[in-house]
C-alpha cells in the first residue's frame, strides 16, 4: 500500500512546488485601474501592488478604442510630492519605456512616505490624447486614476468618486512641517489698526492778504 501511494505523493509534491514557482515568478502587480477617453483607454497598475520607499513602476496598457492595442505612442508619467513648508517638491517625471504589444512601462522612486500625486499622457500616433491624473500612497495598495478634468465614466469600479488630485498627509509629517489645526468657528471679522496721527489746521484753506494801511479785521464774510 505505501509503495502504490508513494508516487501519488511525490506528484502532489511536485504540484506544489511548481505553484510556488510560478507565483514567485509572477509580476507583484495589482488589479488594473482603467481609465477611458473619447479615442483611448489607459489601464494602469502598481508594481509592486503596495507602494515603498524606494524603486516601483507603473505598468500601462494602450487601446484604442477599438480595443486595438497602441504601439508607437508618447507616454509620460510623474510622481511628484507637492512642497510643504521647508520642504522642496520631490519626485518628477518617470522613466518610461514601451514594451510593445501596447504596454509601458514607467520607472520611478519614492523618496519618503506619504500620498504622491500621479500623471500620465499619452498620444497615440494617430493623434487620439489621453491625461490621467490621481495618487497613490506608500504602504497602501491600490492606485486612486482618473480622467484628467473630467472624471472616469460609470463602469470603472476602479476610480473612486473623490477628486483624482485628493491626497493626505500622515499625522508625524504634519507634526514635522509644524502645521496646527484648530475648530472651525463663525465669527464676526473685525480688525483695530493703531496709528499715530496729528490734528492742525487746513493749509490749503489759507490766504495771505497785504494790506496798506496797519489795522486789524474786525469780520470776514
Amino acid at each position: 500500500m505505501r509503495d502504490a501511494n508513494r508516487p501519488r505523493i511525490l506528484d502532489c509534491w511536485l504540484t506544489l512546488a511548481g505553484a510556488l514557482a510560478l507565483a514567485a515568478c509572477a509580476p507583484n502587480a495589482g488589479n488594473p485601474v482603467r481609465v477611458r477617453a473619447e479615442a483611448l483607454t489607459l489601464e494602469a497598475s502598481l508594481s509592486p501592488a503596495v507602494p515603498r520607499v524606494g524603486e516601483n513602476s507603473l505598468e500601462l496598457a494602450l487601446r484604442d478604442a477599438r480595443g486595438v492595442s497602441v504601439a508607437g505612442a508618447h507616454v509620460a508619467a510623474s510622481v511628484r510630492m507637492p512642497a510643504m513648508g521647508a520642504m522642496p517638491e520631490m519626485g518628477g517625471a518617470a522613466s518610461v519605456r514601451e514594451l510593445g504589444g501596447g504596454s509601458y512601462q514607467a520607472d520611478f522612486a519614492l523618496d519618503m512616505g506619504g500620498t504622491w500625486q500621479v500623471e500620465v499622457v499619452a498620444h497615440a500616433p494617430g493623434g487620439a490624447a489621453l491625461e490621467a491624473e490621481g495618487s497613490l500612497s506608500v504602504g497602501s495598495s491600490g492606485l486612486r486614476l482618473a480622467l484628467a478634468g473630467a472624471g472616469a465614466e460609470p463602469g470603472d469600479a476602479r476610480v473612486p468618486a473623490e477628486s483624482p488630485a485628493a491626497f493626505s498627509f500622515p499625522a508625524e509629517r504634519l507634526q514635522q512641517i509644524g502645521v496646527r489645526t484648530t475648530r472651525a468657528e463663525i465669527k464676526p471679522l473685525a480688525r483695530i489698526v493703531r496709528a499715530g496721527a496729528r490734528v492742525a489746521y487746513d493749509e490749503g484753506a489759507l490766504a495771505d492778504v497785504s494790506p496798506k494801511v496797519s489795522g486789524w479785521i474786525d469780520s470776514l464774510a
